[in-house]
């Protein structure tokens, strides 16, 4: 039982630091500097991350909590829900700083989807990462997506 609420304390304290730590992190992508500039001067970092942190959350909480049946408790399933946080964080994410862009007149579409690329790869490792913390209070999905 202490295990499962160490995975948790480890699972927020991470999503945490990736929220706190968001401008250091997609600075350290060194994608096109003023790009970069114009996301870190737009205050765009903290935004997008905590975005991505809240859909992977909610996302986690629908499969292991509000679903968890039976019936929908296989591996596959859970990456039918991978995919869907997949599909709305980063495209969420993309929103901000492209109507951001687009009301200032600047064309940055090809950074935006490095940077997309680089927020898919984020939310699947974080969404893995709270899928081992939240998945142990469940009832039929807690064997997902690797068995114990």
């Amino acid at each position: 039982m202490i295990k499962n609420f160490i995975f948790l304390a480890l699972g927020i304290i991470i999503t945490v630091l990736y929220v706190i730590f968001s401008t250091e992190i997609y600075e350290a992508m060194n994608l096109d500097p003023a790009f970069m500039d114009e996301m870190y001067n737009a205050h765009l970092y903290s935004t997008i991350a905590s975005t991505i942190a809240v859909t992977v959350w909610i996302v986690a909480a629908v499969y292991y909590y509000l679903i968890n049946s039976v019936r929908f408790s296989r591996w596959y399933h859970w990456l039918i829900m991978l995919l869907l946080a997949i599909l709305v964080a980063p495209s969420i994410s993309i929103y901000f700083p492209f109507s951001e862009f687009s009301e200032e007149g600047k064309d940055y579409l090809m950074q935006l989807l490095q940077f997309n690329l680089i927020n898919i790869g984020i939310t699947i490792l974080l969404f893995i990462i709270v899928s081992f913390s939240v998945r142990w209070w469940s009832t039929n999905c807690r064997h997902t997506p690797i068995p114990e």
